[in-house]
């Protein structure tokens, strides 16, 4: 009966080692996963005034405000399938109205790609 017990014991033991060890094993890939998923999103928000965003008006250096957010285009401006043209036109300046006048929803989601911060 003491055999049976101790041996019992040891399984149960075992048993809570290995779930706790693949709870530790399970979450630390999670946790990298949502950190490249996003790269371009901060943890914490950056404020930024308009002024700040308006130095950014050239084609080598392009953010952009949409909706009350700061958005570095730079990358995306010989990528715009209207042309670099359209994009340009805004740099350093609200493009709210002219974006939401010809974009569909798969570029709204694009957005959070160059996310740099909220306009204060």
């Amino acid at each position: 009966m003491k055999n049976i017990v101790t041996i019992s014991l040891i399984i149960v033991v075992v048993a809570v080692i290995a779930i706790l060890a693949g709870a530790v094993f399970l979450k630390q890939p999670a946790e990298q996963n949502i950190q490249n998923t996003a790269p371009n999103q901060n943890t914490t928000a950056k404020l930024f005034s308009v002024s700040q965003v308006a130095s950014h008006n050239t084609q080598s250096d392009c953010w952009m405000i949409i909706e009350g957010k700061a958005y570095n285009v730079t990358g995306y401006i010989p990528d715009h399938p209207a042309g670099p043209e359209k994009v340009i036109a805004f740099c350093g300046k609200d493009g709210t109205q002219a974006f939401n006048d010809v974009h569909s929803q798969k570029a709204r989601n694009m957005l959070s790609d160059y996310y740099v911060g909220t306009i204060n």
